[in-house]
């Protein structure tokens, strides 16, 4: 009988949440037909977007300037958008400065104090991606955040493809649980009770879990520092709270462990 077990662990863990920025224009190349990893960890199911630049024509369209003004169907490929009063470039804008653009949405908005006026007709030129389809261009794995090529799809082997996607922080996937509760449960055995004396005791179990959740840390500090770029101070987070699931473990512990017997005195003969 383990002392701990996934479900036991899993009562300690957070819920998987998005993390507040989405990752936006990642680019991969995809060279091969198994499955590529582009995140450490885990993204929120449905979140993932994959484009590619099939063309570079631009587009032309007219609109009336206002707070959002949607103008293209699918995203846009950056740096690309060119906005001018007429067809004949009379005056041509400044992004940033008379407008703003939201290039995965495809809207145009007016910047407060800038040269365009709400309501006049404007022309934008732009560029936007292709836009492949899941479950015939590619498959995602969004727990373990993997693409992979599917052969009957429109991705070409080499080609370079740019993800749109939400990161998530979760505490693990189920392999790393998996993996924590063997080990944490082999650490036990090994350290207090090679015989099963004590297996069925609740202590260790909880001391077995708290082994578990100390590991999972560790490896949640490792793929913050690995695939997160500035989240060094959540990588010390983890590291703080393994060490104090490790204290707790040690805790529990000590009263399977036999006292030290300090060595007698030398005596004289």
């Amino acid at each position: 009988m383990p002392y701990t077990t996934a479900e036991q662990v899993r009562n300690y863990l957070f819920t998987n949440a998005p993390l507040s920025r989405r990752q936006l224009n990642q680019p991969v190349i995809i060279d091969s037909n198994e499955p590529i990893p582009f995140f450490g960890g885990s993204i929120k199911p449905g979140s993932l977007t994959v484009k590619s630049i099939r063309t570079r024509s631009l587009q032309r369209v007219r609109i009336t300037a206002g707070s959002t003004v949607v103008f293209a169907n699918a995203p846009v490929v950056p740096d690309s958008v060119v906005a001018a009063n007429d067809s004949s470039l009379g005056t041509i804008y400044a992004e940033s400065i008379d407008y703003l653009i939201d290039y995965a949405a495809g809207t145009f908005s007016l910047v407060a104090g800038g040269a365009i006026a709400a309501g006049a007709a404007l022309t934008l030129w732009f560029q936007s991606y292709s836009v492949y389809a899941e479950g015939s261009d590619y498959s995602v794995n969004a727990e373990r955040g993997e693409i992979r090529r599917l052969l009957s799809g429109d991705i070409v082997p080499g080609e370079t493809v740019y993800l749109d996607y939400t990161p998530e922080y979760v505490s693990a996937t189920e392999q790393v649980i998996a993996f924590a509760v063997t080990a944490a449960n082999g650490v036990i055995e090994r350290a207090v009770d090679p015989s099963g004396q004590f297996e069925a005791d609740p202590v260790l179990g909880i001391a077995a879990t708290y082994r578990a959740l100390e590991i999972i840390c560790r490896a949640a500090a490792s793929r913050d520092l690995s695939y997160l770029p500035g989240q060094d101070r959540s990588a010390r987070v983890w590291i703080q709270l393994a060490g104090e699931y490790a204290t707790r473990a040690d805790n529990l512990l000590t009263s399977f462990r036999p006292p030290v017997t300090p060595m007698s005195s030398p005596t004289l003969s």
